[in-house]
This record gives C-alpha cells, structure tokens and sequence, in this order.
C-alpha cells in the first residue's frame, strides 16, 4: 500500500532549521519561536478527522500543546437547521481526538460565502505557520489531483501546506514514501 504525503520531509527540514535557530537564539528565543507555531485543520468530513488531528499533533513540536486548530465551515446562505449542528459534532469528535494525546485544541466554527476564503481568512486572522488539508474524495473525472478547492487555497495562502489521505491509522505506518509536487508559474 503506498501513501502519497507531501508531510514529513517539508517538517524534517522545517524542524531542523528550527533547531538551529533555537540554539542561536538561546532559551528566551527558544519558549518565543516554539510559541509561533499554529496548525490550522479544516474538517468537514468526519470519518477522516481524527486522522488528520493525529497528523497534526505527531508534526508539531513537543512542547506546543495549546496552538492546534479545528475549523468548520458553514455556507452563509444556508437554510439548512442542521448544518450547525453536524459542525459542532464534528469539531467536538476533533477536540476528543486532540484531548486523548493530552493537546488541547481550540473549536472555531465560521460562516462564510466560500469554504476557500474562509481558510484563508481563519489562517490570516490566526496567524497559522501550517496548515493540514484532507485530500478529496475523487468523483468523478476531475482537472487537478488535488481538487478545485485544495488549487484554490494553495494559490490564496502562502503557509505550510500539508495534503493528507488517511488509508489507513497514521500510527500503523512503519514507511512513509514522499510525494513533493511543486506548482507550475503561470505565465502572463
């Protein structure tokens, strides 16, 4: 079984330079740049939730237990009574995810016209350093392997993007195969 994941090589090299960093910086510069880091994790699917909530809490350091992020989107025209309700559920389900590794996980719910400019506007509003997508569930004959949306918020946001398809429980997996795409320029 081969999982395609553009996560650990991006972090192995972020948390070494980080490493570096802190030890130029010394100890009050340590505790200021472990405080920066913020993992932002859209769900609205809640059978791969907590799938990308432990992928979220195995990339971030150690020490930030407080800076993890949960965000539902909510259509702002909608009519529909439950859709409120099914977001409450399925952030409640990401923060047990969160609380069973003894994280803490901050719950934002938000209405907006576009579910892309909502993530954007959490991760600017935030100040969100990386930012974990669920890749999509393929339909049907589509343009891009990520997806519209996943297109969408790479080209809006300019933070630490992971794109992860849970096959199967992240702590079972004893070979990661790295897939790194880079994004084409357009040309004008």
């Amino acid at each position: 079984m081969i999982l395609f994941t553009c996560t650990i090589a991006s972090f192995v090299a972020q948390k070494g330079a980080k490493n570096i960093a802190l030890q130029e910086a010394g100890e009050k510069g340590a505790e200021e740049l472990n405080s920066l880091e913020k993992i932002l994790i859209p769900v609205s699917n809640s059978e791969t939730t907590e799938e990308l909530i432990n992928l979220g809490i195995t990339v971030k350091s150690r020490k930030n237990k407080n800076e993890l992020f949960a965000l539902s989107i909510i259509d702002n025209s909608t009519t529909d009574a439950t859709a409120h309700k099914n977001a409450r559920k399925i952030l409640q389900k990401a923060a047990i995810a969160a609380s069973a590794t003894d994280n803490s996980l901050h719950q934002l719910l938000r209405y907006d016209q576009s579910v892309t400019q909502g993530i954007v506007s959490v991760v600017r509003e935030q100040q969100i350093t990386d930012l974990i997508l669920g890749l999509h569930i393929k339909e049907g004959i589509s343009d891009s392997f990520l997806g519209n949306l996943t297109e969408n918020i790479l080209s809006k946001s300019n933070t630490t993007t992971l794109i992860y398809k849970a096959v199967q429980p992240f702590g079972t997996i004893k070979r990661h195969i790295i897939l790194v795409l880079k994004q084409r320029q357009k040309r004008k």
